[in-house]
């Protein structure tokens, strides 16, 4: 029988530190936009390349970044556009390119129909930085996951919120019988990664959040290791099921006390991670206990 959901796999190490960057960029790096009768695909050197409803990658465009190396991105892209087709038919744009933040590897863009073809520099937006958690990928969801609904949900709220989506490599968890990401290998800065998915939205930001659920918690460890978890807000959808965990982030809370966070409880109620480390009882937002996990994910702050 498989271990429940959310479990904590054994330890991964950790790669050192990539060259932090911060700063907030919103015009910069124009995304290629593809499948057009006459354009080049420009997308080999990792991104960013632009999906729209009709505007997709072909299937010899997805080979030659094979071909070159590029298999992750070529997966990412593959997967995104036939996965997210119903975002892109509701009239969002998609960006697919690298990020340092992630440590080179693909992030999925997510950007609302209110931005996608927005002019006005004016015009507030948020930012969610989200890690999944077991069980799926960013490109091929897990069916249980409420990622893409939640986020086409979120059309119809002020102001739009642009969802950035890191990618990690997916490897085999408990002795094979089932998958998880392997995120201390790929997060390294979280700010970075937000910027690097922003890069060609024309707006003003107004906050970011970076949220994690379920095993997705380990990609908060791997950003707290490497002094990368920067946020205005951080929420923890049902993740905690391990004591390391928990002292990280509340060693990181303290040390961070502007920075909003929520927790909602499941796996490990609020009595039992309290015992680890005492939060704020009021950072305690939401009970998915008893059999509701996947709805933890990405609930509306």
């Amino acid at each position: 029988m498989p271990p429940p959901i959310g479990r904590q796999p054994a330890p991964l190490p950790v790669r050192p530190r990539q060259p932090e960057v911060s700063g907030e960029v919103r015009r910069e790096a124009k995304p290629t936009r593809v499948a057009d009768a006459g354009d080049t695909f420009q997308g080999g050197s990792g991104g960013p390349v632009e999906l729209t409803s009709g505007k997709t990658v072909s299937k010899a465009e997805l080979e030659a970044l094979r071909k070159a190396g590029k298999v992750d991105l070529a997966e990412t892209l593959e997967g995104v556009q036939k996965n997210y087709k119903k975002l892109l038919d509701a009239g969002a744009k998609i960006v697919v390119t690298t990020s340092a933040g992630n440590n080179g590897r693909p992030i999925v863009t997510v950007v609302p129909p209110a931005l996608a073809n927005n002019k006005d520099p004016k015009v507030k937006y948020d930012v969610v930085v989200h890690y999944h958690g077991m069980h799926g990928s960013v490109p091929n969801p897990n069916g249980s996951s409420p990622t893409r609904t939640q986020i086409e949900a979120s059309f119809k709220r002020s102001p739009p919120t642009v969802y950035v989506l890191p990618t990690a490599k997916i490897v085999p968890a408990w002795k094979g019988t089932t998958t998880a990401p392997e995120w201390s290998a790929s997060v390294r800065d979280t700010r970075k990664t937000a910027d690097d998915g922003v890069a060609g939205v024309v707006g003003t930001r107004r906050q970011t959040t970076v949220s994690a659920h379920s095993l997705g918690r380990e990609a908060l460890t791997a950003a707290i290791a490497h002094k990368g978890l920067k946020a205005d807000r951080v929420d923890v959808q049902d993740g905690f099921s391990g004591a390391g965990d928990i002292k990280a982030l509340h060693t990181w809370s303290q040390a961070n006390p502007n920075v909003k966070l929520r927790i909602s409880t499941g796996m490990w109620s609020q009595e039992k991670i309290q015992g680890v480390r005492k939060f704020d009882p009021k950072v305690f937002q939401g009970d998915y206990s008893g059999g509701r996990h996947w709805k933890a994910e990405l609930q509306p702050w």
